[in-house]
């Protein structure tokens, strides 16, 4: 029998490209194909409404601030029993930013199968007919001292008038003579702290009403600056705050909160100088009645040294977005006035967590924010966020960070998020991150849905390059993230990672779709990216495909293992390796790796990794595989038996169609004659697992 099917398997590699061939004319493939089923997506619960003898029940109208105050009164006279404050139907305001400093044992649940919500912010109403820009539109005033960056109908964000109206401008040259520093004295290579930028033709308006008033979006790299101007003359734009990052010729931008452009239904202005907000009404809009929402604060809840604190079923709705405040403390660019050019740390959360442990958030909405939706600071422990939504999110949907320390005392640790759905974040600050993960040790971020985003969905790790490194065993598994970056950024990946993390696991993940600014030559769309000092990781099990760089991206690292996983149709290739270093950068054994007339490698450095037993196939060419050295491409030609060895690439791989259902359709389901699995020993998972367990 061994003899037998050694024969077959030969037979099938001398042939299987012509077979393949006359297979691939097909629309789909025929045969026995495993099974996959997707789970069953359940309900998210409630807590059974059973108030206690110390409980604390609350209806809309009522003080949630004076509740607390209670609670903290209970505590300061001993009595240690736990408390829920249990929320009947109806919108509850903090009244500014709520405290839960130093609290313990608390619970904060929405009565079952009631709707609650936790929110602050002005009501603005008694609109007046008026004419803008021709158009007819509605006046109302605001307060004295009252000013906000976002504004809502109900639930609905309203659009803040946009110039160009679509598109974007471009940088014609940077204007060193405004910048804090030279090539010789800058602090970064990234940075002149610049301050003004010549404008190219296509900035046909040069004068705005209030321009003080209008904010400029300026996108280069990873990072999106957001500011004010300071004014445009003598061909330049002026900015108000120094860049964190240097400006280049073809850097894109726009400006907001232009008067000049609100003409259309949907859009606001707010003039602050007139104390007014001028909206442009949908038809069919009765100006009687009519009420929006404009957030006041930045965060709603803080936690500072709180311990056993649950949140079940309940609301975050409507922050501000102020300008975050450049903090030496957090990047060694603060002491001069800038930002942290990655990361947005100093951006705050609507949901401050600080030095606290054992805080949950179980089912609960976080939504129209208009900075960050959670973030752990300090040292922070056993803390849950599950089950919750994320949507319409200024910056980062999840922030976790802690001390890059070496003592687990003083290590942030076991901060999960699992089973979430972050949807449409970065909305006001594009270079926001679905969940990110500066230092901390032993977290899951476990079946989560991550979308439409402007830059990376998961980023974990801290460290650039080999130096000790607190972030490890992180278990990034069997999320489902799609359509990030959208053509805003670049040098993203769908899972980022930073520094050495022997234990980290990136596994059961599907990731797809993931785009590049292409003005930078669509600079790094990348599945799953291993940055600067990426060691020891896992990455077992992942389906990537339809990215815009390629499917997997190691900048440089060492020994991580890229094993039983699906590369698949990226637009510049599916492998790549960028730097060589005198070591082994990682282990590329087992995986399926296929692409339709798209290198299989790009930029590899041939002697710095290992391969074996991959599976490569090309859907446009066949058997006639290639990579890409340099700029250089490498036709590979291969019949079976093979004839010829290349120097650190297909060694001991094979070429052979690997039988998925239907590609063309991105169906990776496997027949079960799949050569990966018969000669290879490829093993298929259950891909459609990945993503959210509770239904949304």
């Amino acid at each position: 029998m061994k003899v037998i099917s050694y024969i077959l398997a030969v037979i099938m590699l001398m042939f299987g490209p012509v077979m393949n061939f006359i297979d691939n004319s097909k629309p789909k493939q025929e045969g026995t194909f495993m099974e996959y089923e997707a789970p069953q997506k359940t309900e998210r619960g409630f807590l059974a409404a059973a108030p206690g003898a110390n409980d604390i029940v609350l209806s809309a109208g009522d003080s949630l601030p004076a509740a607390i105050d209670r609670v903290r009164a209970m505590r300061a006279g001993g009595n240690t029993v736990p408390v829920t404050v249990w929320l009947r139907e109806g919108v509850y305001a903090t009244g500014g930013t709520l405290s839960l400093d130093g609290i313990s044992d608390l619970t904060l649940a929405a009565w079952e199968n009631e709707n609650v919500t936790l929110t602050e912010g002005i009501q603005i109403s008694g609109f007046r007919n008026t004419t803008v820009n021709g158009v007819a539109a509605w006046a109302a005033d605001v307060p004295e001292g009252v000013s906000f960056a976002s504004l809502y109908k109900g639930e609905t964000p309203l659009s803040r008038t946009r110039y160009p109206e679509s598109g974007y401008l471009t940088v014609k040259a940077p204007d060193r003579s405004a910048s804090m520093f030279t090539e010789e004295n800058t602090p970064w290579e990234y940075t002149y702290g610049d301050r003004s930028f010549y404008y190219d033709k296509d900035l046909t308006r040069t004068s705005f009403y209030h321009l003080t008033d209008v904010r400029i979006k300026l996108m280069h790299y990873w990072f999106c600056e957001s500011t004010s101007l300071t004014g445009i003359e003598n061909g330049k734009v002026g900015v108000q705050k120094p860049c964190s990052m240097r400006i280049r010729e073809g850097d894109r931008y726009f400006f907001e909160n232009v008067f000049e452009m609100l003409k259309k239904p949907g859009q606001w202005y707010l003039d602050r100088a007139e104390r007014t907000v001028y909206y442009i009404p949908q038809p069919g809009e009765d100006i009687g009645p009519a009420v929006l929402f404009a957030p006041q604060a930045d965060v709603l809840l803080e936690l500072n040294n709180a311990e056993n604190i649950a949140f079940h079923n309940i609301r975050f709705v409507g922050t501000d977005c102020t300008d975050p405040v450049p903090d030496a403390a957090v990047s060694w660019l603060g002491s001069y006035g800038m930002l942290h050019p990655q990361g947005n740390l100093e951006v705050k959360g609507a949901v401050e967590v600080k030095d606290s442990s054992f805080v949950s958030f179980t089912n609960c909405d976080f939504v129209n924010l208009g900075n960050t939706g959670v973030r752990f600071t300090g040292r922070n422990t056993d803390c849950d966020i599950a089950g919750c939504r994320f949507k319409n999110i200024g910056c980062n949907g999840v922030f976790i960070s802690g001390k890059n320390s070496s003592s687990e005392a003083e290590q942030t640790r076991r901060i999960n998020v699992t089973d979430c759905l972050i949807e449409s974040y970065g909305r006001n600050i594009p270079s926001g991150i679905g969940v990110l993960l500066t230092y901390a040790a032993d977290c899951d971020l476990r079946h989560n849905e991550v979308h439409d985003g402007y830059y990376t969905a998961f980023s974990i790790g801290w460290v650039w390059g080999y130096a000790f490194h607190a972030t490890d065993d992180i278990r990034v598994c069997d999320n489902l993230i799609y359509d990030i970056g959208q053509g805003w950024l670049s040098d993203m990946g769908g899972i980022y990672t930073l520094g050495a993390q022997p234990h980290t696991v990136l596994s059961g993940n599907v990731i797809h779709n993931v785009a590049a600014d292409p003005g930078e030559g669509g600079y790094g769309g990348w599945g799953i990216y291993l940055d600067e000092g990426s060691g020891n990781i896992t990455v077992k099990n992942n389906l990537v495909y339809d990215c815009g760089s390629q499917s997997f991206h190691q900048h440089y690292g060492i020994d991580n293992v890229i094993t039983n996983n699906i590369f698949a149709f990226s637009g510049e290739g599916q492998i790549r390796s960028t730097r060589t270093e005198d070591h082994n950068e990682f282990d590329l054994t087992g995986n399926i790796i296929v692409g339709q007339d798209q290198p299989l490698w790009v930029n590899a450095s041939e002697d710095r990794f290992t391969e074996s037993g991959n599976l490569v196939w090309d859907y446009t060419n066949f058997s006639r595989v290639y990579g890409m050295m340099n700029t250089e491409i490498r036709k590979i030609d291969r019949v079976y038996p093979p004839a010829m060895r290349l120097k650190g690439w297909l060694k001991t791989d094979q070429i052979a169609d690997p039988l998925f259902r239907d590609a063309a359709n991105r169906d990776f389901t496997l027949a079960e004659n799949s050569p990966a699995i018969t000669l290879l020993g490829f093993t298929p998972w259950n891909y459609l697992a990945a993503g959210t367990l509770s239904r949304f």
